[in-house]
């Protein structure tokens, strides 16, 4: 079968990570206490630094711009993995493709000890300007990440507006968490459902949906199967499979939040 294309080759990702770091390293003359972007290949402990990433769109890169002239400024460090020490790690921004809805997701160590009240504060303040700035965000999201791993994790809290964004996807929409899985190309996604769609050859049967995730694939075949049997072990990614369920009007999927 031929490479079906993304439409898009650029700007299409509706998430996209970008982390905090310091590199200091005496044998190569290098001592940057601050840097914002992404990971070098294959070195968890240094960043790039970055002012533009084609993958997203001009919205989510001025954001990220906004963000790191905040950051850069404020006398908070940044996270050193080797110390456990520091406050900025992560930064997630994720825009809907279809909606445009935008959600802000802080990964933060406030565990801290400069992370007082005051601080508190100023994050919130920011946050909300960053609203004026930028209207789409609907959503927002303070991550206290207090683990040693690199990783985007811990509890989330909603400081501004909504819990969830919505996406749509051939025509049915998705509420998306913080921390839910969605794919990242949102018109590549309906190109790969609608080739899945086309490939069913027996219609109205049982439908599996394993390690289902949220259920949007479960959810979008559900039109053509008398039953969906959507199974997925994270609790809160079945749990907004059923929530999803409901939104698109879909009482023919079932989920089961076990093991496969």
């Amino acid at each position: 079968h031929p490479v079906i294309p993304s439409p898009e080759s650029e700007h299409y990702r509706n998430k996209v990570e970008f982390s905090w770091g310091k590199y200091i390293s005496d044998r190569e003359g290098v001592h940057d206490e601050y840097r914002f972007g992404f990971h070098a290949p294959a070195q968890f402990d240094r960043i790039i630094d970055s002012t533009y990433c084609v993958l997203a769109d001009d919205e989510v890169n001025a954001i990220f711009r906004d963000i790191d002239n905040f950051a850069r400024a404020y006398h908070l460090p940044t996270y050193d993995p080797k110390t456990a020490q520091g406050f900025w790690r992560h930064l997630v921004i994720r825009k809907a493709k279809k909606t445009g809805e935008t959600m802000i997701l802080w990964s933060l160590n406030t565990d801290f000890p400069g992370y007082t009240a005051k601080e508190q504060t100023d994050l919130r303040f920011f946050s909300e300007t960053l609203v004026t700035r930028h209207p789409n965000i609907v959503s927002i999201h303070l991550l206290h990440n207090t683990g040693r791993a690199d990783i985007v994790t811990g509890e989330t809290e909603c400081i501004f507006g909504k819990n969830t964004i919505t996406e749509e996807l051939l025509g049915f929409h998705f509420e998306i968490a913080p921390k839910s899985f969605f794919q990242v190309n949102t018109l590549g996604a309906e190109k790969l459902y609608t080739r899945a769609i086309d490939s069913i050859k027996h219609r109205g049967g049982i439908l599996l949906d394993l390690y289902a995730g949220t259920g949007t694939i479960g959810i979008i075949l559900s039109e053509h199967f008398e039953k969906v049997y959507s199974v997925e072990v994270v609790e809160s990614a079945t749990a907004d499979g059923k929530r999803n369920a409901i939104k698109n009007g879909r009482d023919n999927v079932e989920f089961i939040n076990q093991k496969v």
